[in-house]
């Protein structure tokens, strides 16, 4: 019960702390610092060695530079409240350092509160974007705390938005929430564990895929690698196949899922539907089949090796075609999307060829707005006509977004020119960038 309860509560200090207003923010990490004092202040001697390692000690550091970072950020308040969740995530590791037993047991129950406290917000995220049945309540819940949700994650563009309202913010998290629910799942004793272990690892696997943080799936993808060549040779094999078994489930579950997805909310429930049933195909697996084909698997070390080059290169070659294969785009639903391209400063004009008129819309990032997520406008228009606007020195990247295509209106191209120069040679290979439709998430054609 008590190991629930610290999940419940760390699952809710997450919501607050990386959606929260900038008051809600800065309260919790006052909190945090707060409690995280009480801890060290009231344990003994004995438990504050344990903070003495070169672990604690560059956690001590990281913490107290981005302390110090909030002096001189560019951002102000922003980095303050930001700084407010490094300290709750300080509070929970102190906590644990502290009070945490020192067996295999009580690392496989931090673990379990972990990754359970992340669970939640991968089912939110997904529910999110679809039905709405379960974000409804909880978004009116946090409202009410001041939490300012809004209606954060309620999109869909090749990948979810998520909760947070940043997918790579959610990818680093659930990117440690996978790999100690594979942890766990690997070392269940009871099928009771295997059951309970398959249902968080699903939910975590399948929302983080959703989420597609290209940054985060490749550290995982090395950490996986890494899992494996260090783990005892009499357990390789079977962590193996756990890999395979979650890899082809969450894979699965993912594309069936993106189609009760659209760039709005699309009220769908085929999405929570399709996570329970990867739910029980995963436990179904995990109980009746894995530990048989390990068995039969065991002593076959070449045929792995074969196995895991021919994943690495489907792999290779998917993400290959993924960021060089274009080509048009036909609206889902009424929405929009945003292209990007890496402009110096000048004069450019934007042509646009679409099946029936949509909406443009031009912006740019400084540094400042990279930081706080937000941007400025450079100008508006549809694509009866060119669109003409002007990047100014400060400009980090320019955002094109599209909007008001009705189902089925097709984009062909979207082409600018112009240059701060005037070469014309050098606006043509920039309207070409611009044409090459960069690749965003493993859903973007299902």
């Amino acid at each position: 019960m008590l190991c629930v309860l610290m999940a419940a509560l760390l699952f809710f200090v997450t919501a607050f702390t990386q959606n929260g207003s900038y008051l809600t923010e800065k309260v919790v990490g006052f909190v945090s610092l707060a409690v995280t004092l009480c801890m060290v202040a009231f344990a003994d001697k004995k438990r504050i060695k344990r903070l003495f390692t070169p672990v604690g000690f560059a956690v001590f550091a990281y913490v107290l530079l981005c302390g110090i970072s909030t002096l001189y950020a560019r951002s102000g308040k922003f980095a303050i409240a930001e700084f407010s969740c490094v300290l709750a995530a300080f509070g929970f590791y102190i906590g644990i350092t502290l009070y945490a037993k020192e067996s295999a047991v009580s690392f496989r129950r931090v673990a379990a509160i972990l990754a359970a406290a992340c669970a939640p917000v991968g089912i939110l995220s997904i529910d999110a974007a679809s039905s709405n049945l379960l974000m409804r309540p909880f978004r009116a819940l946090m409202t009410v705390m001041n939490a300012g949700y809004g209606d954060t994650g309620a999109s869909f563009y090749a990948r979810l938005h998520t909760i947070f309202g940043n997918p790579n913010i959610y990818g680093g998290l659930m990117a440690m929430a996978c790999l100690l629910s594979l942890y766990l799942a690997l070392t269940a004793d009871t099928n009771r564990q295997r059951v309970l272990c398959g249902i968080l690892l699903t939910v975590n696997t399948v929302s983080y895929l959703l989420a597609f943080s290209m940054g985060s799936l490749g550290v995982f993808a090395l950490a996986c690698v890494l899992m494996l060549v260090l783990c005892p040779k009499e357990s390789r094999m079977s962590l193996f196949l756990l890999l395979v078994q979650t890899a082809v489930v969450a894979l699965a579950a993912g594309m069936v899922a993106a189609r009760g997805f659209s760039d709005t909310v699309s009220g769908s429930l085929l999405p929570l539907i399709v996570l329970i049933a990867g739910c029980v195909v995963f436990c179904l697996l995990e109980v009746f089949v894995r530990a048989r084909v390990t068995e039969a698997f065991q002593g076959k070390g070449k045929l792995m090796l074969i196995l895991a080059a021919v994943l690495v290169v489907a792999a290779a070659a998917y993400l290959v075609a993924g960021l060089n294969v274009t080509g048009a785009y036909t609206f889902r639903e009424t929405s929009d999307f945003t292209r990007t391209a890496d402009l110096g400063a000048g004069e450019y004009t934007l042509a646009v060829e679409a099946s029936a008129p949509v909406n443009v819309r031009v912006a740019y990032k400084n540094m400042n707005n990279l930081i706080q997520n937000t941007d400025t406008e450079l100008a508006t228009g549809t694509s009866d006509a060119p669109v003409a606007f002007t990047v100014p020195e400060n400009s980090e990247l320019v955002f094109v977004t599209f909007s008001g295509g009705t189902p089925g209106v097709t984009i062909e191209t979207a082409a600018y020119s112009g240059a701060a120069s005037g070469d014309l040679e050098a606006g043509l290979q920039a309207a070409a960038r611009l044409h090459r439709r960069p690749y965003s998430g493993p859903f973007s054609e299902w």
